[in-house]
């Protein structure tokens, strides 16, 4: 997390956008949520979690488009 912090900050001082750290959010949050499946005994192979988890999902989508905007913009 701290190292994909750092990269966000870091892409913010190239282009001027906020896409970049905005995409902190989801990140971390998709990170803590699949932490709390493998926690809770419910974890089986990694992608398996991820494909069955509707807010896994929508995490990744909305840090994609984050990434995206950061890039495209």
């Amino acid at each position: 997390m701290t190292t994909y912090s750092l990269w966000a900050f870091s892409l913010r001082q190239v282009s001027a956008n906020e896409w970049g750290v905005i995409s902190i959010v989801p990140f971390v949050v998709a990170l803590l949520k699949y932490s709390v499946d493998v926690d809770s005994g419910a974890a089986g192979e990694p992608e398996e979690i991820v494909l069955h988890d509707r807010l896994l999902l929508v995490l990744g989508a909305v840090w994609a488009a984050c990434l995206m905007g950061s890039v495209y913009t």
